[in-house]
């Protein structure tokens, strides 16, 4: 795999349209390639169209073709800027004098292609104010950029050199929402010269970025319940009814109610959007920062909020002028802004709390412009390399070019810079302590981490004029790398490294007796180790992939200089993998002390261990000893008590209840006896009466019948039974009450 090339692009037919197509004249940093959802667009400048590919598709087959987007209607200017859609609907390509935008169709399987993985695809295009940016010189297209918080993410704006923004929609038609000033309209023009007198002074917006969406209090107040959305009228007909989008009432027959309430439903979205602000931070060249709210479907006044005030005061040089702004995705807002200079300057937006700064902020604001709610505090700048410098010169003191910042969406610590001189990466050092300054209100300096800059791609060096510039850049999120597009029709693709490896937090240990002393666990957990080695292994400069312009003659100095620029790089590479080894032998030294020292451990922990096991062995039998002593003395003192209870005179409340219960028994006892009297008496009556009865029987000499026989019998069984169970339960009182 070739190192400049990590997403094997360079056997696929697009590079080669590309490097046939573009065109010897490039000398400007534009971006004609963007890259989403796996799908790579860029302008073929011979064809004027479109070219895309899936790049994920072309990874795994190599049966897939590029595709040509062909325009209904080519544009008539030099694109400088092609932008996505995030639901891959809308493709943009802008230039100074037009902006054309691209209906993109359906993409079909097997390769995610469009329109069946043709060749050739015919789009719907609609130009935005072709009339305007083509017939007046005095207005250019400066950033183009659809709006976050579009439903549909159908809405374009665009930032005009006349201090203008302007928000469109596109669906069927492009219709110009409105027109947005954010400062003094250029009027005058410097004699002999197409520049403004603004623009000279650098009072002129070059790019604006959209901050983090902020919720409209006032609007989500106004907003009307569900409740109150429908009210019945006084004509049983009509029902008046409430539009969510619109803020009216109306009065629509009662047969149309459910399709209005229906067209409602698919406005709710819509509403829910309204409630949020996505403020704009529009950025000037004389570093002057101010913010608008743009209402996307409501057409009503609007704020320029600003100038934002700078902390602290004269950070940014009167001589320099800002070119780029991004803002990071960091809770708090971090606002990268670049200089023509090679300078980024970082800084945190902050609330503004106070009554008396707006109150001082909107008497020096002017008539159409709102008090700043806001504030950014700039705690960094970071210098850039324009070209690499060979060893007897330095960078070229007096060259400028503007810098592109480009949002890395993957980590909010990290972002890209691109420029006529190459591409960089900046890496936000203070940015995980800034969060967790937030979470946990820390009073410690959350900016000590310095930010670090790696030069990825050389174009230039600092004794030559002769340019590459890049004119094509983007992230890739699968796997994670950038792709990159030069003048000379080079294509790179270099892997980026997205997570840290996490290991074990070790700090230094110091090597002492382990006999006596043991490391501390809280020096041992200050910084990985991993990240010490990379900081030795980076202590010296970055070191770019070198792509210099073909057309260029490289003279015998110059590529002695390179070579010796090269040795010495080689050298302090060589110092810091010898620091870097010396490090690691410490570390596997202090380690192995460590873990004698944690083996001793151990076997101190197994002697106490079975120490502690004997210990509770010994206890076991005593508790088990201490609990049949305490089981005897229980016995014993129950003895006691019955004792001492016998020997009192008076009677307790136990012995009295028991003789109340004797005395009931025995009551009991005597009816029962009275009642077996009775029973006995009787039974002699009735033995008296058999006797007699049988006598008399025999006289008659009868027979009685053997079913009255049976009858007598049985009767005579269940009385024995009877007066003999009476008999049983008398003697078990009996013997109760030892009344025998």
């Amino acid at each position: 795999m070739n190192s400049t090339d990590f997403l094997n692009l360079g056997d696929n037919q697009i590079v080669e349209l590309v490097k046939n197509g573009l065109p010897r004249n490039i000398s400007k940093t534009v971006n004609v390639l963007t890259v989403k959802d796996d799908v790579l667009f860029t302008w073929d400048f011979q064809s004027h169209c479109v070219l895309t590919l899936n790049i994920k598709a072309a990874r795994e087959n190599k049966g897939v073709i590029c595709q040509k987007l062909l325009p209904l209607s080519p544009p008539i200017f030099s694109p400088e800027k092609i932008i996505a859609n995030e639901n891959g609907s809308l493709l943009v390509v802008a230039g100074p004098n037009g902006v054309l935008v691209f209906q993109l169709p359906t993409r079909c399987p097997p390769y995610g292609s469009y329109n069946n993985n043709k060749e050739l695809v015919y789009c719907r295009t609609f130009s935005l104010d072709e009339r305007l940016f083509m017939c007046t010189d005095d207005v250019e297209v400066l950033q183009v950029k659809f709006h976050p918080g579009s439903v549909k993410d159908n809405h374009v704006l665009l930032l005009t050199s006349d201090n203008t923004l302007r928000l469109y929609q596109v669906e069927d038609e492009v219709v110009c929402i409105g027109t947005f000033v954010v400062g003094d309209k250029p009027m005058a023009k410097v004699p002999c010269s197409k520049m403004t007198f603004l623009g000279a002074l650098g009072e002129i917006a070059v790019d604006f970025d959209f901050g983090h969406p902020e919720i409209n209090e006032k609007e989500a107040e106004k907003r009307p319940t569900t409740r109150d959305k429908e009210k019945e009228s006084p004509d049983q007909s009509l029902v008046r009814v409430r539009d969510p989008f619109t803020d009216t009432e109306s009065l629509i027959p009662v047969h149309q109610q459910q399709s209005f309430i229906k067209k409602s439903e698919k406005m709710k979205e819509r509403e829910n959007y309204s409630n949020f602000n996505w403020p704009v931070y529009v950025l000037s060249a004389d570093f002057i920062i101010t913010t608008v709210d743009i209402p996307l479907y409501e057409k009503k006044g609007y704020t320029v909020k600003g100038p934002i005030p700078l902390m602290p005061n004269n950070f940014f040089p009167f001589d320099k002028r800002a070119c780029s702004i991004v803002c990071l995705n960091s809770t708090p807002q971090v606002v990268c802004i670049g200089s023509t200079h090679g300078e980024i300057f970082h800084g945190v937006v902050l609330p503004i709390e106070e009554k008396e700064d707006k109150e001082n902020q909107l008497n020096t604001s002017s008539s159409n412009q709102g008090p700043a709610d806001k504030e950014i505090y700039f705690f960094e700048a970071v210098d850039i390399e324009f070209g690499l410098s060979t060893v007897t010169e330095c960078q070229e003191e007096g060259y400028t070019c503007p810098i592109f910042l480009h949002r890395d969406e993957s980590r909010c610590d990290r972002y890209f810079a691109t420029h006529s001189a190459g591409v960089h990466t900046v890496h936000v050092g203070c940015m995980e302590d800034l969060q967790k300054f937030v979470v946990s209100e820390d009073s410690s300096d959350v900016f000590n981490i310095p930010s670090t800059v790696e030069y990825l791609v050389c174009t230039k060096t600092s004794s030559t004029k002769n340019q590459n510039p890049v004119i094509g850049f983007s992230v890739y999120y699968n796997p994670n790398s950038i792709i990159t597009l030069l003048a000379n029709g080079c294509f790179m693709s270099l892997a980026l490294i997205n997570a840290e490896i996490v290991i074990p937090k070790l700090e230094q240990l110091v090597l002492q007796d382990t006999e006596t002393a043991a490391p501390s666990m809280q020096d041992m957990m200050k910084m990985p180790f991993n990240q010490h080695i990379l900081k030795l292994l980076k202590k010296a400069d970055s070191h770019p992939i070198l792509k210099l312009s073909k057309n260029e003659e490289h003279s015998l100095k110059e590529c002695h200089e390179l070579f010796q620029r090269t040795v010495l790089i080689f050298r302090e590479k060589i110092k810091c993998h010898q620091i870097a080894r010396e490090e690691i032998e410490k570390r596997a030294t202090a380690l192995a002390v460590f873990k004698d020292y944690q083996l001793k451990e151990l076997a101190n922990m197994n002697h106490e261990k079975r120490s502690l096991q004997e210990t509770a062995e010994n206890l076991a039998e005593k508790y088990e000893e201490i609990k049949e002593n305490q089981e005897k003395l229980l016995k014993r003192c129950a003895k006691l008590l019955v004792q001492i209870s016998m020997k009192k005179e008076v009677l307790s409340d136990a012995e009295n209840d028991y003789l109340l219960n004797l005395k009931k028994m025995r009551a009991e006892c005597d009816k029962f006896d009275s009642v077996i009297d009775k029973l006995i008496v009787k039974k002699n009556y009735q033995e008296t009466q058999m006797r007699s009865w049988k006598k008399q029987q025999q006289r008659k000499s009868y027979t009685i019948s053997e079913t009255h026989k049976n009858t007598i019998k049985d009767n005579l069984v269940d009385s024995s039974k009877r007066i003999n169970e009476m008999i049983e339960e008398i003697k078990g009182i009996k013997k109760q009450l030892r009344l025998n």
